[in-house]
């Protein structure tokens, strides 16, 4: 809450600024999720790590907009790209996050993160060529000691196509 207050404040000196806009939108995103995580808990009398937040809970509109101003402002800041993406797989909205997801990985091509949400939603969709595409370029993309999750995803869509011998030889690096 404190350096929400403080991003806020900035935001409100400096509205013309893409990075506070982004620092906000990434405040407001992590908070929503905070408050449905500890709530979820309370309902539930469990410890918040131990619930899954049910993202119809949430309430993004705030964060969402402070992230798209942040991109009219600085279209090259990666990460707001990426937060964005993650609102709209929050409210189901698959279609804008896969392009937000692919915008992260055009602006910073190493973060590893942009690839994997992305695949994601490409295996939830079954788009099986797609997921792989995606995954092999982040092996290529990314540095090879972060590059394990990509290989496992690698694995997961070769094992799905029923390439056998190919998913083995992906977990094997992964």
């Amino acid at each position: 809450p404190p350096a929400k207050a403080a991003i806020e404040h900035a935001v409100t000196l400096r509205p013309d600024q893409g990075m506070y806009q982004l620092y906000y939108g990434l405040s407001l995103y992590e908070a929503e999720h905070q408050k449905a995580r500890e709530d979820q808990a309370r309902k539930e009398n469990k410890k918040p790590a131990e619930v899954t937040i049910n993202p119809a809970a949430l309430k993004l509109d705030a964060a969402r907009d402070a992230l798209l101003r942040a991109i009219k402002l600085a279209p090259d800041l990666w990460r707001a790209h990426y937060y964005l993406g993650r609102v709209y797989r929050d409210v189901d909205d698959a279609r804008h996050a896969a392009e937000q997801f692919t915008e992260t990985i055009k602006t910073y091509p190493a973060y590893r993160f942009g690839y994997i949400a992305l695949i994601e939603l490409y295996r939830r969709w079954d788009y099986n060529d797609q997921a792989l595409a995606v995954a092999t370029l982040g092996t290529t993309n990314v540095p090879a000691a972060e590059a394990s999750e990509l290989w496992f995803e690698v694995g997961m869509v070769q094992d799905a196509k029923h390439a056998n011998d190919k998913a083995i030889e992906a977990f094997t690096k992964a």
